[in-house]
């Protein structure tokens, strides 16, 4: 992973989110690539990046490279 140079320093910002579908279980189990690709395509349009991503039966853990003047809510509102 790579360190964003800034001014007068480097900076790395790493967010684990996990996003939980709590009545999708059943729903969610034969789309999680689709909704992984969705995810990839908000972060295309936005300031940030998804290094990893895996999704479970119910939930998908995300791990976020944003810039750092973006908030972790802000990258959830999206």
């Amino acid at each position: 992973m790579d360190y964003a140079t800034k001014n007068h320093g480097k900076v790395l910002i790493l967010s684990h989110l996990i996003v939980v579908f709590k009545y999708w279980k059943k729903f969610f189990i034969p789309y999680g690539d689709e909704v992984k690709h969705r995810f990839e395509d908000i972060a295309i349009r936005s300031d940030f990046s998804f290094e990893t991503m895996e999704a479970d039966q119910d939930h998908i853990h995300c791990l976020v490279k944003s810039e750092a003047g973006i908030a972790p809510l802000a990258i959830v509102r999206r």
